[in-house]
């Protein structure tokens, strides 16, 4: 049986309120798979969610599509990924394309392994969270790229990937409010180091996913930052 391509999909969601094609809902009645990729895309966000805001569907589902059409600019992969790994929906609705589809975009490949190292980070670092924020930059040809994010309690810090290392930076006044735990090189490592400028941070392997454990004083739970591959943003 042929199942629906990513342009049929397409066609359904680019026509809300349109009734679907004969052809397609013949489709979507026979083939239980397209039905439940379908079912996913169309299906409300579980009670809770900080992205669902009014909409009755998760807004990124449409970004996760355009991931497998190899159509997601590079500046939202981290806040895309963030995502998928926090979200039901996305996260099946990924699973679901990744299973369908014959040939991947090389970062949907990517991506997937990276779901995979951080899925295993995360459970080791359970009762953390990933509840980041991210806006993303390149400079010039050395292909540096910075991603700025904020904390829950409004500090600000930023990774900047390079092809050979990963800074993880906060300014100081900011870092000394928190205590710091990252799992890098199948190792935790505990409090900070002082960089450049007077801020404080490390440096990470470049092509890599470490765990950043941020948490204020008495706080248990904390704020968990994933690093992405330097290969996964170039």
């Amino acid at each position: 049986m042929k199942h629906l391509t990513i342009e049929d999909f397409h066609l359904l969601l680019d026509r809300p309120g349109v009734e679907c094609p004969d052809d397609l809902a013949e489709h979507l009645s026979t083939c239980d798979l397209c039905a439940a990729t379908y079912q996913i895309l169309t299906a409300p966000m579980p009670r809770g969610s900080d992205d669902v805001g009014d909409a009755a569907n998760c807004p990124y589902t449409h970004d996760v599509y355009e991931l497998f059409r190899d159509r997601v600019p590079t500046e939202r992969l981290p806040l895309l990924g963030h995502h998928i790994l926090g979200c039901e929906e996305c996260g099946e609705f990924f699973r679901v394309l990744s299973e369908k589809e014959k040939t991947l975009p090389a970062r949907v490949r990517q991506l997937a392994i990276w779901f995979a190292a951080a899925g295993e980070l995360t459970i080791a670092a359970t009762p953390y969270r990933v509840v980041n924020e991210y806006a993303l930059a390149a400079s010039g040809d050395d292909r540096v790229i910075e991603t700025i994010g904020t904390l829950k309690n409004g500090s600000d810090f930023s990774i900047a990937y390079y092809p050979d290392k990963t800074l993880f930076r906060m300014r100081k006044t900011e870092a000394d409010w928190l205590r710091v735990k990252v799992y890098a090189d199948e190792r935790w490592i505990e409090g900070w180091d002082e960089l450049e400028g007077g801020s404080m941070g490390f440096e990470l392997p470049s092509n890599s996913v470490s765990n950043i454990h941020l948490a204020a004083q008495g706080d248990m739970v904390g704020e968990t930052i994933l690093t992405m591959p330097y290969e996964l943003l170039k």
